[in-house]
């Protein structure tokens, strides 16, 4: 089988600029490692795929992966609880947009073939993480 390439316009697209700006806002005054951006964005990406593997509905799942990109920059920032309302809303929102970024590609991918290779999750989590790497450091 033909390796298969997951590519995603990363310069204009506004799911990529949301989490970009909402990784930055939550992380404002703490330190920022390469890590705290790539295991949010991993954990959502990750969760998205095995729910789009197992066939679940996309809008359920979407809205569940708001709140692990939540969770997960609580959790690089060694937190459990957010004070700010206003910056975990944006996070949450940036979650979705970008775990329906994500359905999407997946979505075209599977009318190509019967099965995904985790490889070309690969290939795109990691153009969305150094964009945001770029952006963000």
């Amino acid at each position: 089988m033909s390796e298969v390439k997951m590519q995603i316009e990363l310069t204009e697209n506004p799911a990529i600029k949301d989490i970009i700006e909402a990784l930055r806002l939550q992380y404002e005054g703490y330190p920022i490692m390469r890590q705290s951006i790539i295991n949010p964005i991993t954990n959502v990406i990750e969760y998205i795929y095995d729910a789009h593997q197992a066939h679940l509905t996309d809008r359920e799942q979407c809205s569940y992966a708001g709140s692990i990109l939540v969770d997960s920059t609580l959790t690089e920032m060694h937190r459990r609880f957010s004070s700010d309302v206003a910056k975990s809303n944006k996070v949450y929102t940036a979650g979705i947009k970008l775990a329906n970024l994500i359905w999407r590609k997946l979505d075209e991918m599977t009318q190509t073939q019967r099965k995904i290779p985790i490889t070309a999750l690969d290939q795109i989590t990691g153009q969305i993480v150094e964009a945001a790497c770029l952006a963000i450091m």
